[in-house]
């Protein structure tokens, strides 16, 4: 390698796009000045800002070209790894710093490797969470392959450990927590994670926000069917003997058998995870074999902070956790979250109990009324100081969508995602102590704006003033639990519907006989109901008078009745040339997408998106940007046999009912199919689904001899709605299940059946609550906001209220 010279260091400065034109210019005006060393050039750039110490380097020893990478000029070296270097670098087009991680060259020959991670990239690109780091763009540059990823300003848990200490009893809860979220989320999606430890939760210093890193041990869970799972066996990680995991912090059931292992082994390690973070050390000590050994049959040591033992409650749950056999361990991460959100002061004990989350956890330290101790006071703040800087992180940076550029060549693809899992952190090591420049001003946390509304709602305010209150915070936080319980005091305030006029029957004529009814929704005020039909457009009737409004234009429609958003403001189907038409109130938009014709639509919850059922049975499912009638990408499911497309309240899965009775899980945008839930052969199908306000479980008839609740992840219910027997008729066989709903509160469940009855029970129980019979087949339904109404739509399209009281 030559010696650098200061005309070479210029030479490279005008091939590589390190300066900007300006800058270059006052180099080359000063080196016409006179002769400098090459160092004494590099160190004044280093000196004015313009290269970093680690650009300097790289062109003093004449490998500037490497510095650019695709679109990323890289900034400084972060990590190094057995498979490749991982930079900070910047995107030159659009400024942004993210993680660029390059693999080496000689690691790209292994087919073995490009095996394994086929199906990861299939797995893992997808994941899109606040609480797990994003994959953002990859490619090739110069016979280099790369993968960038968001760029995480902070240090992992194990680095802070170290550094610092054990965390504060609060500090720890917070960081399980927020990764019960992200493996909760991973869990939906069919994962798991398989190597949790505190180096790989990254804690991003502004918002102390813990990022879940390196899913490169993921893999479908046990037990999951279909073609997910037949990659796995195909593409077995240890194969090549390769023990998965980190002896630390490893479950039994992984170390015997890696493939056996489910979410309860996320769980294991998370559980070891939180005792390392309390403790400063890891449970077991000794050699590999001995914490494996140790991990499968000695005692769970006592969680000793360095102030004395653990708070009881906490090391009960961090116990349990840690439970040698799976089946005792808590069922799922979101179950965990749960357990960690009730340890903080007044955290309702039926509550928990009501949703099967680890109650004798919580009752050993809930059953007498103690004050609360200072530590979980400050987890309640925490948790409340993350939720308003996650809220205001979302109002001032966009969503990312991932353009169709992104991860774009299969074969490129395969062997980037090996650079990305399986080498060098994303790390920045910057001490988490250190004082921001710059203090948030505070603004209340969506908790803190919900205690004001119930406290507000029990007192002498103003009811209708408190009503708007409530409907403006539910259109702040859409699809999420704050909306829930928001709906919750909505429920005990007045409403417009408490002045229905009062029929002779238990329930009130809104519409007369006409088309199929496929959709009913109640705008978010109550004070509108919108109907639905097949080939009409939407109706719309003003409440409590039940007036037409003529919101909705004519316009052509094809067989089946379009969708509606939850609150009724936008609706879409398709007419009969397959064009897509789309209403908002006072207009109609007719869109030719090109290269597909529509047979069905599944409406996104705020009406900007859909899910499109081709009419072409062998063609994909597609996702349509509705503004611009656009494909945004297609869904790895054809259109064949296809019922039904629901959207989740949050956008970020879809549900699939189709004529064999099955029930697809489709997460969004990847598009391809998680889960399958299969209908038992006792089942009264075709299925019916709807799901909860926030995305979260869902209710599905017709899968099972009677309805039931699935919790995130299932494919059997955890609770079922047992339909009673008519007095009548006590042998005869229960009616099928025809219509399902769910109160925005997710307080109630209502149950249609082809008979006209309609039984509605409690969400959280199953214990019967009401019934109704009414005069035809129950084809749909649909709760008010304040949950006091059911609207249900009949055989012959006639539509009638029910008034359920408070």
């Amino acid at each position: 390698m030559s010696v650098p010279t200061a005309e070479t260091i210029l030479a490279t400065l005008k091939r590589v796009p390190l300066l900007s034109a300006s800058q270059l210019r006052r180099v080359e005006e000063a080196a016409g000045r006179g002769a400098h060393a090459p160092d004494r050039v590099v160190g004044r750039l280093v000196e004015k800002g313009w290269v970093t110490r680690f650009q300097a380097d790289t062109l003093l020893a004449g490998r500037a070209e490497t510095l650019t990478v695709g679109p990323y000029l890289l900034l400084d070296l972060l990590g190094e790894g057995g498979m490749g270097r991982v930079y900070k670098a910047r995107h030159v087009r659009l400024g942004r710093v993210d993680a660029v991680k390059v693999i080496r060259a000689d690691k790209l020959a292994s087919k073995t490797l490009a095996r394994r991670f086929a199906r990861e990239i299939r797995l893992t690109a997808i994941l899109e969470h606040p609480n797990i780091v994003r994959a953002l763009d990859a490619g090739e540059s110069g016979g280099r392959l790369y993968l960038a990823t968001e760029f995480i300003d902070g240090e992992d848990l194990a680095t802070t450990v170290a550094r610092s200490g054990p965390l504060s009893a609060a500090d720890a809860c917070l960081a399980a927590y927020q990764a019960a979220l992200a493996l909760q989320y991973v869990h939906d999606r069919g994962l798991v994670h398989r190597d949790v430890k505190p180096s790989n939760l990254m804690r991003e210093r502004a918002t102390r926000a813990i990022k879940l890193m390196d899913l490169g041990l993921s893999g479908v869970r046990a037990g999951d069917a279909g073609d997910a799972g037949a990659s796995m066996a195909g593409g077995a990680l240890t194969a090549d003997g390769v023990m998965l995991g980190t002896p630390d912090f490893m479950p039994p059931e992984q170390a015997r058998n890696p493939h056996g292992a489910d979410i309860r082994a996320d769980l294991y390690g998370l559980g070891c995870t939180l005792f390392s973070l309390l403790s400063g050390r890891p449970p077991f000590t000794g050699s590999t074999i001995e914490k494996l050994l140790a991990h499968a049959s000695a005692p769970i040591p006592p969680v000793v902070t360095p102030s004395g033992p653990a708070p009881p409650a906490l090391a009960a749950i961090v116990t349990r956790m840690m439970a040698k056999r799976p089946d005792d361990r808590f069922p799922t991460p979101a179950a965990v979250a749960e357990a960690l959100l009730a340890l903080r002061p007044g955290a309702r004990l039926p509550e928990i109990q009501a949703t099967s989350v680890a109650a004798p956890v919580a009752a050993a330290d809930q059953s007498t009324a103690v004050p609360p101790e200072a530590w979980q006071t400050e987890f309640e703040e925490l948790v409340d100081q993350a939720e308003s800087l996650a809220e205001a992180q979302l109002v001032l940076t966009p969503p990312r969508r991932r353009p169709a550029w992104v991860l774009p060549a299969a074969a490129v693809v395969l062997a980037v995602v090996v650079a990305y899992l399986a080498f060098g952190r994303n790390r920045v090591q910057t001490p988490i102590s250190e004082a921001s420049s710059h203090q948030p001003q505070h603004t209340a946390t969506p908790a803190e704006e919900l205690r004001d509304l119930r406290a507000a709602a029990a007192g002498s305010e103003d009811r209708d003033a408190v009503r708007r209150r409530v409907i403006d915070f539910r259109a702040k936080h859409p699809g999420t639990p704050h909306a829930v319980a928001a709906a919750g005091i909505f429920r005990r305030l007045p409403s417009p519907l408490d002045r229905l006029p009062a029929d002779a029957a238990p329930y009130v004529r809104a519409a007369g006989l006409g088309p199929p009814v496929g959709g009913l929704a109640f705008a978010a005020d109550d004070t509108r109901l919108v109907i639905v039909r097949a080939g009409r457009p939407p109706e719309e009737l003003a409440l409590p008078e039940l007036t037409p409004t003529a919101s909705f234009p004519a316009a052509e429609l094809a067989r089946n009745a379009a969708a509606l958003t939850p609150d009724g403001r936008v609706a879409a189907g398709a007419d009969s040339a397959g064009r897509i038409v789309v209403w908002r109130a006072g207009g109609v938009r007719v869109l030719e997408v090109t290269g597909l014709k529509a047979r069905a639509i599944g409406l996104a919850s705020d009406g900007k998106t859909a899910v499109v059922v081709p009419d072409d049975e062998d063609e994909a499912l597609a996702r349509v940007d509705l503004a611009i009638g656009k494909v945004l990408g297609r869904l790895d499911v054809r259109a064949v046999g296809i019922r039904d497309v629901i959207l989740a309240a949050d956008g970020t899965a879809c549900l699939l009912t189709a004529d064999d009775g099955t029930v697809r899980v489709v997460p969004l945008p990847a598009g391809q199919p998680v889960r399958t839930i299969e209908p038992d052969p006792n089942a009264p199908g075709p299925p019916v689904a709807v799901c909860a306000p926030e995305g979260g479980r869902l209710y599905l008839a017709g899968i099972e001899a009677t309805p039931g609740r699935y919790p995130p992840g299932a494919d059997r219910s955890d609770l079922r709605y047992e339909l009673p027997m008519v007095a009548a008729r006590p042998f005869a066989r229960s009616p099928r299940p025809t219509a399902l709903a769910v109160s925005a509160d997710e307080a109630e469940v209502a149950v249609g059946t082809a008979t006209g009855r309609v039984v509605v029970f409690s969400a959280a129980t199953g214990k019967f609550v009401a019934e109704h019979t009414l005069p035809g087949g129950v084809k749909t339904l649909a709760f008010s906001t304040h949950g006091r109404v059911l609207a249900a739509a009949l055989d012959g399209g006639r539509v009638v209220l029910i008034p359920l009281g408070k």
